[in-house]
């Protein structure tokens, strides 16, 4: 389940497939992956979700919304839900998450998802446990993963 705020400051859990579970209270989104970056209308439970946007703005709102539900269940199926403490669809094109509180992962968009992912544990394998940074994969170089390390 995800953290999801709506236009209110109510925060509801819902599922990778974007449908709401329940209401929280806001001192319960620690326990939970927080999605950042896009606030939903009031839902009823047990229905998707719908997007706010902006007069205008509703294909780029669909457009986050469709992103966050394929990230969301892209991390589902490599199972790393528990290590994601948020993520981040400002657009359908600029995703990120925070993989624990060691990295920020910059993932672009949403193609090759999966591949992104399984890179992105093969990377949390190889380092220590104390290594920090951020790990880009927009995949901008080609098939080129970069992890910078933080000091």
């Amino acid at each position: 389940k995800y953290a999801l705020q709506d236009t209110a400051g109510s925060w509801y859990l819902i599922t990778a497939q974007g449908k709401a579970v329940e209401q929280i209270e806001a001192r319960q989104t620690g326990d939970f992956t927080v999605v950042q970056e896009l606030t939903i209308l009031p839902p009823q439970i047990g229905d998707e979700v719908q997007v706010s946007a902006a007069a205008g703005e509703e294909t780029k709102a669909k457009g986050q919304f469709a992103a966050m539900k394929t990230l969301l269940e892209a991390v589902e199926a490599a199972n790393l839900g528990r290590h994601i403490a948020s993520v981040s669809v400002p657009s359908s094109y600029k995703i990120s998450l925070w993989y624990e509180d060691r990295f920020l992962v910059e993932l672009g968009d949403t193609k090759r998802m999966d591949y992104k992912l399984e890179y992105l544990k093969a990377v949390i394998e190889r380092e220590e446990s104390y290594v920090t940074g951020t790990v880009d994969l927009t995949l901008k170089s080609g098939d080129k993963a970069i992890l910078l390390r933080g000091e």
